[in-house]
């Protein structure tokens, strides 16, 4: 996620981590919540030096799920998304932000 022009990361990675975090602990049907604080400035130094490019992003938010459909039925009436999203509004960069879906392949134990 990115955050909104106006708000400093340090801000940003305070609200996110003090306040935001509880719609982790509430949201129904996950089995994990886990914030990434990204750094800026090691990223693109460890970009430059490995000759990729970088995106900015200010954090990354990772909700472990058992299925598409189990997460959607526990939001349910989707109160808890509307909360969710005027709480970003707060400081987030909603437009510049994205939301993806992965699965995770264990390839070393």
């Amino acid at each position: 996620m990115r955050r909104k022009a106006q708000t400093t990361h340090d801000a940003y990675i305070d609200y996110y981590f003090h306040n935001h975090s509880n719609f982790g602990f509430i949201t129904p049907n996950i089995s994990g919540y886990t914030q990434f604080h990204v750094d800026a400035a090691m990223s693109s130094e460890a970009a430059k030096r490995l000759g990729v490019g970088t995106t900015v992003v200010d954090s990354v938010s990772e909700l472990s799920i058992e299925s598409l459909d189990l997460f959607f039925e526990g939001i349910g009436d989707g109160r808890l998304g509307i909360e969710a999203a005027e709480d970003e509004a707060r400081f987030v960069d909603r437009d510049n932000s994205v939301s993806f879906l992965c699965s995770a392949e264990t390839i070393v134990p």
